[in-house]
């Protein structure tokens, strides 16, 4: 079985995504959506990201 490997691209992913949680928890909801936002420009489908930024439209009454 290969084993994945890891680019320096996925690691600027992984640490802006630890980067965005430590706003987001710290209560800066505005500005971990822009963060969150912006991965979600390159990776559409980054799993911890849009869950993070679900978790800030429901806080915030942003959905639906």
């Amino acid at each position: 079985m290969p084993v994945p490997t890891t680019t320096r691209y996925d690691r600027d992913v992984g640490a802006r995504l630890v980067h965005a949680e430590a706003v987001h928890a710290a209560g800066d909801l505005a500005r971990a959506e822009t963060l969150y936002r912006a991965i979600l420009a390159e990776v559409p489908d980054h799993a911890r990201a849009l869950h993070n930024l679900g978790v800030i439209a429901l806080r915030t009454g942003h959905f639906g």
